[in-house]
């Protein structure tokens, strides 16, 4: 009898376990322009290993985890919410570079992506452990700034030119073909 119950439990916990698994896998969202390769083919450094590779044991006190940034508030020295860190751009030679913004816009509508220069972010300190992005730019220089864009969202805008060159070149009529007035 004993037998039987441990296997029959067994399959009674997987069988109930299933559905909270597959509940769990997501599909990768194409169309989202922060999701992308990080380096196109062809670009990527040589890699040579020289030595033992150092290890850090804890972070360092006043230093930020990128995890912290993604969707930290940025307000300006006036104390306006400009909106929130959506990416940093990280530069081929590991350096982050640029802090991309969600800016604008009120519950997700209406915002759009703006770039500034990593250096142009001040971190201050508001309380202990607890600090704030700062860049100097007012409401209205957030709203004139020009969107930004992902190599993704630069791709697709030139696939999508050629495709409509191409498809205009082929209903265009062959040169020096009369056109029939109707």
């Amino acid at each position: 009898m004993k037998r039987n119950i441990v296997p029959a439990t067994i399959a009674a916990l997987a069988l109930s376990l299933s559905p909270a698994l597959a509940q769990e896998t997501s599909q990768p969202r194409e169309a989202d322009p922060m999701i992308q390769e990080t380096m196109p083919e062809g670009d990527a450094p040589e890699i040579t290993f020289e030595g033992v590779t150092p290890f850090l044991a804890q972070q360092e006190s006043g230093h930020w985890l990128s995890s912290n940034l993604i969707g930290q508030e940025v307000t300006n020295p006036a104390g306006d919410t400009i909106g929130e860190v959506a990416a940093l751009e990280i530069d081929g030679e590991g350096k982050v570079v640029g802090v991309v913004i969600e800016a604008g816009g009120f519950l997700g509508l209406g915002t759009k992506l703006i770039g500034v220069p990593y250096d142009a972010v001040e971190h201050s300190k508001v309380e202990p452990g607890d600090q704030k992005l700062v860049i100097k730019a007012s409401l209205d220089e957030v709203d004139a700034a020009p969107a930004f864009l992902t190599s993704l969202q630069i791709r697709q805008a030139e696939e999508a030119a050629k495709a409509r060159q191409e498809a205009e070149q082929l209903n265009a009529p062959a040169v020096g073909e009369p056109q029939t007035a109707q």
